[in-house]
């Protein structure tokens, strides 16, 4: 299309931006310019265009479509703080003896502090006697999440060493006898100062690891009641008339004056069964749980990576 001939503004009313693009808007360039703009809640960049028109004339930098004005908290730790923690920065990036054998033993000390085993089922008809191994898997991978305590005297594993472990060199020799296998035919030797450094690292930030030990607290501390909710079949009664309560038609009566202490309530679903949860890589929390050394802050890895 060929640019129209004569005077761009054919009046002095029309010589403002608003006409000028609806004559032009097929041949003047669209540039927004550098999103510069940092929304000053969540920190986002914007472009000043992305801002009402209310908000450009006093030149907030407020926006509605990031954070909703502050309303909408992103589950990002390291918004404020670094990609890793310090000390972990320093295993994974650092060239002496302690990172280098930490670098060297990775897999192994994310398997002692991670919450999860992996779940899948594994096609061993690919490897002979000789050769290099191959892992192959068919089907979906998971995660194998157990119970919250061990059961029938087991040493505890995973997400159940958070709970049991006293968060100091006890929870440590607890983490390093999994590697006392006898399935397994060449023992790693670890370093147990990294260990623990791994481990007050990850119950520090990390807000699973946060939560357990909270939950350990309660547990320990037998300060709960324990209240059993039996739902009973309804017999020969009418099925649409007593039907199943769902679980938001479930509530509690609670004897007292009527003044409700308005601390957090834990409310705790144990499984007494030994079955494991399983969960998928659709679940928010798979690579999280499963790779705490790669996202120690528990990220979901697609909301913040």
């Amino acid at each position: 299309m060929s640019i129209p001939k004569g005077p761009a503004a054919a009046t002095v009313n029309c010589n403002n931006e608003a006409y000028l693009l609806d004559r032009f808007h097929s041949h003047i360039p669209h540039k927004l310019g550098p999103a510069d703009i940092v929304c000053k809640f969540c920190g986002a960049f914007r472009w000043p265009q992305e801002r009402t028109k209310a908000a450009q004339k006093a030149d907030s930098r407020v926006f509605h479509n990031c954070c909703k004005k502050g309303d909408v908290t992103l589950p990002i730790a390291y918004l404020e703080e670094s990609l890793l923690p310090g000390p972990l920065m320093d295993l994974f990036t650092g060239s002496d003896e302690i990172a280098r054998e930490f670098q060297k033993n990775i897999a192994t000390y994310n398997n002692m502090v991670s919450f999860a085993s992996l779940g899948a089922n594994i096609d061993n008809s690919v490897n002979g006697q000789k050769g290099t191994y191959c892992f192959r898997v068919n089907g979906q991978l998971s995660h194998n999440i157990p119970s919250l305590l061990p059961l029938d005297g087991n040493k505890a594993s995973f997400a159940q060493i958070f709970i049991a472990g006293d968060g100091g060199d006890g929870e440590v020799t607890l983490r390093a006898s999994k590697l006392n296998n006898p399935k397994f035919k060449k023992q790693k030797k670890i370093h147990t100062a990294t260990l623990r450094l791994l481990q007050d690292i990850i119950n520090k930030v990390n807000p699973y690891a946060v939560f357990l030990k909270g939950a350990a607290e309660i547990i320990n501390s037998d300060a709960t009641t324990r209240v059993i909710l039996k739902s009973l079949p309804p017999g020969k009664g009418e099925m649409k008339t007593y039907n199943k309560p769902r679980p938001e038609d479930v509530a509690a009566l609670v004897r007292g004056d009527g003044e409700i202490d308005k601390r957090p309530r834990d409310v705790l679903v144990c499984h007494k069964d030994g079955f494991m949860d399983h969960i998928t890589d659709l679940n928010s929390g798979y690579m999280g749980l499963r790779y705490p050394l790669m996202l120690p802050y528990g990220s979901q890895q697609w909301d913040g990576m």
